[in-house]
């Protein structure tokens, strides 16, 4: 996340058949406080225009969160997010999760060049679960 100027990266996996999703991994700065444990269980219904361009293989991006009056934008306001962007992943064809970096300490505005880079980060990320997954079945038989 320090590539791309983000103050915290967090990895989320959807549980569709609760539809919620979790926060499964955090990276932030030295001066930030973590809230992996604020994000154990996120309805889906908080968070849609994210679940919708996330299904559709779109990033979801708000540049300023002082203009942003979606869903969630108070408790997005509240931790302190100035900028962020979620960048969906997909094992086969379903969308497994979303990575997402938060900028804090100053508004970004993602490039065209940055997205893409996310998202091949996206897929990166999705074929190491894979191969974990297969890998603990593997070992289980």
């Amino acid at each position: 996340s320090e590539f791309i100027h983000a103050d915290r990266a967090l990895i989320f996996k959807y549980n569709w058949d609760s539809n919620t999703c979790f926060c499964q991994y955090e990276w932030f700065g030295e001066v930030l406080e973590s809230v992996k444990e604020q994000l154990i269980e996120v309805e889906l219904s908080e968070i849609t225009s994210w679940v919708e361009n996330h299904k559709q293989g779109k990033s979801f991006q708000i540049s300023d969160v002082d203009d942003y009056r979606g869903e969630s934008s108070e408790i997005i306001k509240l931790r302190g997010i100035k900028s962020l962007i979620s960048v969906p992943f997909f094992i086969g064809n379903e969308c497994a999760g979303f990575i997402s970096f938060d900028s804090i300490q100053k508004k970004h505005t993602y490039t065209s060049k940055e997205n893409g880079l996310l998202e091949v980060f996206g897929q990166i990320y999705a074929r190491l679960m894979q191969r974990f997954e297969l890998e603990q079945k593997l070992k289980s038989e």
